[in-house]
C-alpha cells in the first residue's frame, strides 16, 4: 500500500502545476458545463505512477523485473499515443469505421488510427514479454488492446471512466488476493484516487492520455488476476462493448437504467445546462471522444 500512498501524495502535490501547464499551453476542451478546462490531465497519472515505480526499484525489482519493465513501457506508450490524439487530433472522426473511412477517402492518417495501431502493437509486444504460453500471449494481446480503448468509450461524462477503472481494479485485486505482479498497479491506483475528485467535479479531463492509460492498466490487472477461461469471457464482453458503441450511445443506455444512472451521477455536481438530446448522443461511435463531455 505504500506505493499507493506515495503516488497519491505526488499527484496531489503536483496537480496544480500540471493543470496550469496544460491550460497555459492551450491543451483545453469544453466540459459538460460549457467551460474551457485542461484536457489530457491523465498525463499527471503517468508522471506520478512512473516516478513512483522508478524511485522504488530496489524494493520490488528483484521479484518483478520483467513485469515492471513491461508495465512501465505500456504506461508510457499508451499515454503518449493518447497525448498525441489530445494535442494534434483535429479530425472530426469517431469510431473504427470513421477512422478507416477517413484514411480511404482522404488518404491521410488520423491520430485516432495511429493510436489504435500503436496500441495494438504495444499490447501484443507486452503480452509477448509476459506470456509463458502461446494461449496466454494470444489472450493477453487481445485483452490489452481491447481494454486500452474501452475506457475511451466511457470517458464522456466526468468521473465515469475512473469509476469503471476502480471497479475493474477492485475485481482484479479480489481475484488475485492482492498477490503477484498486480501489486505494481498500486502505483497507478494512488495517483487515480488523488486525481478522481477533480475529474468528478468537471474541473479537468482525462483525455485520451488518461483514458488510454487506465484502460491498459485495467487490462493488465485482468491479465494478471484471471484464469484463461475468465480472460476469454472478459475478451468477449469487451468485443461486445466495442461493437455496441459503434452503433449506439452508451450514455443513452446508462440514462435509461435507473441503477446505472444513479451510479454514473454519484458525486457529480448538478448540471446547469441541459443534457445533449438523444439524437445528438445516438450517432455511431459517439462515445469515442472526450471533448464536449
Amino acid at each position: 500500500m505504500w506505493l499507493c500512498l506515495y503516488s497519491y501524495l505526488l499527484t496531489w502535490l503536483l496537480f496544480p502545476a500540471f493543470s496550469e501547464l496544460l491550460a497555459r499551453g492551450g491543451v483545453v476542451g469544453e466540459n459538460y458545463r460549457g467551460e474551457r478546462i485542461p484536457l489530457g490531465m491523465g498525463i499527471i497519472i503517468l508522471f506520478a505512477s512512473a516516478l513512483t515505480l522508478i524511485t522504488t526499484l530496489p524494493f520490488y525489482w528483484p521479484d518483478w523485473e520483467r513485469e515492471g519493465l513491461a508495465f512501465l513501457f505500456f504506461l508510457v506508450l499508451l499515454s503518449l499515443l493518447g497525448l498525441l490524439d489530445d494535442v494534434a487530433g483535429r479530425e472530426k472522426v469517431k469510431g473504427l469505421r470513421g477512422h478507416l473511412s477517413f484514411l480511404l477517402s482522404q488518404g491521410s492518417l488520423s491520430t485516432g488510427l495511429l493510436k489504435g495501431v500503436g496500441g495494438l502493437a504495444g499490447a501484443f509486444f507486452v503480452s509477448l514479454l509476459l506470456a509463458d504460453s502461446f494461449l496466454t500471449f494470444f489472450q493477453g494481446g487481445i485483452l490489452l488492446s481491447l481494454s486500452s480503448n474501452a475506457l475511451n468509450l466511457l470517458d464522456l461524462r466526468p468521473g465515469r471512466a475512473v469509476k469503471a477503472f476502480l471497479f475493474l481494479m477492485a475485481l482484479a485485486f479480489l481475484a488475485s488476493g492482492g498477490k503477484g505482479p498486480i501489486v505494481l498497479l498500486y502505483s497507478v491506483l494512488g495517483a487515480v484516487l488523488a486525481y478522481f475528485p477533480f475529474d468528478l467535479k468537471g474541473q479537468v479531463m482525462l483525455g485520451d492520455t488518461g483514458a488510454n492509460l487506465l484502460g491498459g492498466v485495467a487490462g493488465l490487472a485482468l491479465l494478471w488476476s484471471l484464469s484463461a477461461r475468465l480472460r476469454t469471457l472478459a475478451i468477449i464482453l469487451l468485443v461486445l462493448l466495442h461493437c455496441f458503441c459503434e452503433k449506439y450511445s452508451l450514455t443513452r443506455v446508462i440514462a435509461g437504467v435507473p441503477v446505472l444512472n444513479v451510479l454514473d451521477g454519484l458525486g457529480r455536481p448538478s448540471n446547469p445546462r441541459p443534457e445533449p438530446s438523444l439524437k445528438e448522443e445516438s450517432s455511431p461511435g459517439a462515445e469515442n471522444t472526450t471533448i464536449n463531455r
